[in-house]
């Protein structure tokens, strides 16, 4: 039963190769996933095609390579343009995956920067919420304060006991 299912599933039809083809001439990278996924993908759609019998040399590899690559990685194509001689596609793979690495360390410093900054922010906002709050809190104990002194002024101490003119008792000493 495998062996029919793979007899069919790579066949060596011309749909196929068809397939095959249009996959590999319309790849393109998502800069938002890892570029060795993508990288893996476009290599396995090439060992298909080189399976049922179409082989691509390497500078069209690294060229459609190259014509793959997001517009976050133009300087990266630029550089490479402008050699004298294509890298070979193997190389171009792993020159790839440098770029991905130097970018991503770059992007984690920028994240670093950005929560310093968030962090900063953070603390002046909340360094002018304690202000505003503890301003609050002063202007709640001067009216504490003018409060308690108008209250001494109408109770009597028995025994070390504050009372109001009501007899409550208020606090004990």
């Amino acid at each position: 039963a495998w062996k029919v299912l793979s007899s069919l599933y790579k066949a060596d039809t011309a749909s196929r190769k068809v397939n095959l083809f249009k996959k590999l001439v319309r790849f393109k990278f998502n800069s938002n996933e890892k570029y060795s996924s993508q990288i893996n993908e476009f290599c396995s759609t090439v060992d298909e095609l080189k399976e049922i019998g179409i082989s691509l040399n390497d500078d069209l590899l690294s060229i459609m390579l190259l014509c793959s690559l997001p517009d976050e990685m133009e300087n990266f194509v630029v550089a490479i343009e402008s050699r004298d001689n294509l890298p070979r596609y193997d190389q171009l793979i792993s020159k790839i995956l440098e770029e991905e690495m130097r970018q991503g360390n770059k992007n984690s410093v920028q994240n670093e920067t950005v929560f310093a900054a968030n962090t900063r922010n953070d603390f002046k906002r909340n360094k002018k919420l304690y202000n505003n709050n503890n301003n609050q809190r002063s202007n709640n104990v001067n009216t504490q304060f003018k409060l308690n002194r108008y209250e001494k002024k109408n109770t009597d101490v028995n025994a070390g006991n504050v009372y109001n003119n009501n007899n409550n008792i208020k606090c004990f000493r």
